[in-house]
């Protein structure tokens, strides 16, 4: 008690031991260890707002940029026939500073007595945290929705508190939380008058030292106080009866007399099992993996109820933290944050409790287990870049779009499955607005997309909808400048294309290749269109599904499998051909000139397809005049052994998906397919994207399965850089980006990554992902200066021809070190049919003035318009000017 009256006078005391303890480690680190709590907390609770039977689920986790985020679950069913949408949103960010222990409950009454209270507690979320040493209350008002600026209670904590409404005394609110010295203390406030203040602290099991608390009211005595604390790896099990004082420590034993080696945070509820309701633990395992402890509270065993174990949640995994709540869906319900990279996943029980919501593959072993749909990692900005908070978006970014005007045109298909839907986006500011349909409503999911030489996006294909109508035959256009979707008749297809491949040429022309005839899988090369048309320059005409215009069938005769599948990688080359690879095959076309097909054949390493179904993602490096434009591409990932039917199978979410790569070197004097560093993590159903500084950003994806049949994210996202031939590890993310999920880069040099459908992912990841979420890589978070550009002379540059930037004074013409141009992405399905970098030649460096000669033809960049960033010696770009080159 003198302790605590000590801390209450000096704030200054209390922040010296706060920083002394393993608790007060930054949630973001920014120092060389980085090394992060291991009590970061997590609040979770059903609350009473939602419009589905079952109200919303709510959680409050600390933020990884100080503070802490709420999410939600919206737990409405909208179509069970399509869509069983328990989406989860946010996260929302609250307060600041560093919260390590966080807990939260739903108020349960307004103030019975008195005049309206300051919190008109109905149905509030009411959050305590620990924070520099401290006790604070946090709440969100119902109507609102917004939150307060937090009341300070007391100094002196450490680690996790537990918070509870008691139902016995006045619906008060019951918080004990670890001590820096030692023990617990209890505090509460009475809810029963106006002013509700806060009492406290009862200190006690004192002599030893807690770091998590979980705390509930039971049902015995008509309203236990029932504490589980962890000291080190040991459980300890402490209560009060009504308001007398509490028990001693009693440690946990299951299982007879077995101890619990714990970590992090646990939490537990009363449940519905048995006659009195059984205790439901949940706990981070220190030895790995989260697991489900269960106390018998109908029959004592020598005077004592016993604990046993249930089984696993989780044992794969390894966790920090852990909550639960016993549902309205009649389950246990459990998030929680992976030690590893911070994700948040959710895990449900069935209704006995005793079997876990878990994927098990063929050796009983669970694949996955539960959705990763949230994440607060914890890593350093510095070296390991940094994630925006997530914007909510309208749209599900299947296919997703940068204008020049640098905003994202996302587009795919609605809730309902049956109709297209599209949507643009301001990454800037999180802002969406709807185009201009002009009684247009394309179905454009699972098309093809490139932008054309004056911005306008070039959409060809589509899907059937199921009452008859068929968008497999469309081709639409998008212009940026007025917001507007068209659908000449000039450019529509004679046959059907369903997920095909469109490549921007030399002369400006677009080429569209690949594509089923009708939606689904293709089987074999008679479900393909082998046709290949080219729009014109312009979009006013496409060529005729002519029989000289046919593609090579099968693609590889070696391969029965091989013939042309869909969404192949294609490449315009700087030599004038056309780079095609599907399978394990590349092959090259000269569509402008001769309209033929090379008989040089360069099969894969890698003994699987990294196309189409289980894709990986490929890119052709930027093309530079240091080595004559020499092309080099590369493919990242892909599935295994994965199968390729007319429907998808089951078994392909088994499959395990590799972390190779491979490189073809086209300015090597033999070139041939080459594996390079591997990744860090197995990938399918990833993204590539190229960044200013010549590397590549790679993101998202499972470890196992293949198109419709994925659900292992991989949350973290790395970065190959091909001068040393090395991967880096970035901070993971919150949003899992699996199958129908999009990234690219954009003007400010940050990545944007979208989607996940509900449709076309099994479970638990069926609901739809409108969750948008931008990356700054670490070139903008090493506080290096950044390059600004103040003016380009010309931004309709001819080919070959010179013309300037004009910098800002704060990073010197002769900080410079490259020029880079990257065309607008457009990318679906693990493609970006749009992007390509040129590295430009520096001519000249005068006074804050640079002088560069646009690339030499359209072979090496196709005209149309590139994003131009300036990057300086230490490898930070400016935010980029499109210019159009002709």
């Amino acid at each position: 008690m003198d302790f605590l009256k000590l801390l209450a006078r000096s704030k200054f005391l209390a922040l010296f031991l706060l920083l002394s303890s393993p608790a007060s480690q930054a949630l973001v680190c920014n120092g060389g260890g980085c090394q992060c709590s291991t009590t970061f907390g997590i609040g979770y609770v059903q609350g009473t707002d939602g419009t589905g039977d079952v109200p919303n689920f709510e959680l409050a986790v600390p933020h990884t940029g100080g503070g802490f985020s709420a999410y939600y679950r919206n737990n409405f069913i909208q179509d069970t026939a399509h869509v069983n949408s328990f989406s989860w949103f946010g996260p929302k960010t609250v307060a600041s500073g560093d919260i390590n222990g966080i807990a939260m409950l739903e108020n349960a009454v307004i103030n019975p007595s008195g005049p309206i209270p300051p919190v008109p507690g109905n149905g509030n979320l009411e959050v305590i945290t620990i924070q520099d040493g401290s006790l604070y209350h946090y709440w969100r008002d119902r109507e609102t929705k917004d939150w307060s600026s937090g009341q300070w209670i007391a100094w002196g904590f450490t680690g996790q508190p537990g918070f509870t409404q008691s139902k016995k005394w006045h619906e008060n609110f019951e918080v004990v939380a670890p001590l820096i010295n030692g023990g617990l203390a209890h505090y509460w406030r009475d809810n029963s008058i106006p002013s509700m203040p806060w009492y406290g602290p009862t200190v006690f099991a004192q002599g030893i030292n807690f770091q998590s608390v979980s705390l509930i009211e039971s049902n015995f005595d008509d309203g236990n106080l029932e504490v589980i604390a962890r000291s080190g790896e040991t459980l300890y099990h402490i209560w009060r009866e009504g308001d007398s004082n509490w028990s001693s420590p009693m440690e946990i034993r299951v299982d007879g007399n077995n101890p619990i080696h714990a970590t992090g945070v646990h939490s537990f509820v009363q449940g519905n099992s048995g006659n009195k309701g059984d205790f439901e633990l949940i706990v981070p395992l220190s030895t790995g993996g989260l697991m489900h402890y269960s106390r018998n509270n109908d029959t004592t065993v020598g005077g004592y109820y016993p604990w046993s174990t249930v089984g696993w949640v989780d044992k794969i995994n390894n966790y920090s933290a852990a909550g639960v709540i016993a549902s309205g869906f009649n389950n246990l319900e459990v998030v929680g944050r992976r030690s590893d990279n911070g994700a948040l996943a959710a895990f449900y029980s069935n209704n006995s409790y005793d079997t876990w919501n878990q994927k098990a593959a063929n050796s009983g072993d669970p694949v996955w287990a539960g959705a990763v749909f949230g994440g607060e990692p914890c890593c350093n900005p510095v070296t390991k870049g940094h994630w925006q908070a997530p914007y909510n978006s309208g749209a599900i970014g299947i296919h997703a779009a940068l204008m020049p005007n640098g905003k994202v045109l996302f587009f795919g298909f609605a809730d309902n499955n049956d109709m297209g839907y599209s949507e643009i986006f301001d990454p800037q500011t999180g802002a969406t607005a709807q185009p201009v349909m002009n009684n247009i409503v394309p179905h454009a999911f699972c098309s093809g997309h490139t932008t054309l030489s004056d911005g306008r996006l070039w959409v060809a294909g589509g899907h059937d909808e199921p009452n008859g109508v068929k968008h497999v035959t469309d081709s639409h256009l998008f212009d940026y400048t007025t917001s507007a979707w068209s659908k000449p008749a000039a450019i529509q297809l004679q046959t059907g294309r369903w997920y095909p491949t469109l490549a921007r040429l030399e002369d400006g022309e677009v080429l569209v290749l690949s594509g089923a005839k009708q939606n689904g899988r293709a089987a074999d090369s008679s479900d393909v269109n082998l046709y290949w048309q080219l729009l014109s320059s312009t979009g006013t005409s496409l060529t005729s599904e002519d029989p000289n215009r046919l593609v090579p069938d099968p693609f590889n005769t070696a391969d029965a499998k091989n013939f042309l599948q869909l969404y192949p990688f294609v490449f315009q080359l700087p030599d004038g051909r056309v780079f095609v690879h599907s399978y394990r095959t590349s092959r090259f076309f000269t569509p402008l000139t001769s309209n033929t097909w090379s008989t040089i054949k360069y099969q894969t390493q890698y003994n699987y397809s990294r196309t189409y179904p289980g894709y990986g993602s490929a890119v052709m490096l930027p093309l530079s005049p240091d080595n004559n434009y020499a092309a080099r591409i590369m493919l990242f990932g892909g599935g295994g052994n994965v199968s390729n039917e007319g429907q998808s199978q089951e078994s392909d979410a088994y499959v395990a998906a590799t972390n190779t790569v491979e490189q073809l070197d086209l300015g090597a004097s033999s070139p041939q397919w080459t594996y390079k560093s591997s990744m860090n993590f197995p990938r399918v159903l990833n993204n590539a994207v190229l960044l200013p500084n010549g590397r590549v950003f790679v993101v998202g994806g499972s470890d196992h399965g293949s198109a419709d049949h994925a659900a292992n994210p991989v949350m973290t996202p790395e970065i190959y850089d091909p001068n040393n031939d090395s991967w880096t590890t970035m901070c993971p993310m919150r949003v899992a980006r699996l199958y129908h999920s999009t990234a690219l880069l954009l003007p400010d040099a940050r990545v944007l990554t979208a989607g996940r459908d509900h449709a076309f992912n099994q479970m638990p990841y069926k609901w739809p992902e409108r969750r948008v979420e931008i990356f700054s890589p670490p070139y903008l978070e090493s506080g290096n200066p950044r390059p600004m550009i103040q003016t380009v002379n010309n931004t309709t540059p001819s080919y070959g021809q010179a013309f300037s930037v004009t910098l800002t004074p704060d990073v010197p013409v002769s900080n410079i070190g490259s020029v880079m141009l990257i065309a607008p992405g457009a990318v679906t399905h693990g493609f970006d049919q749009g992007q390509r970098a040129v590295k430009l030649t520096i001519n000249g460096r005068f006074g804050n003035t640079l002088t560069m000669s646009a690339p030499p033809n359209g072979r090496v960049a196709p005209p149309g318009y590139y994003m131009l960033f300036v990057v300086s010696n230490q490898g930070v770009p400016s935010v980029a000017k499109f210019i159009n080159i002709h």
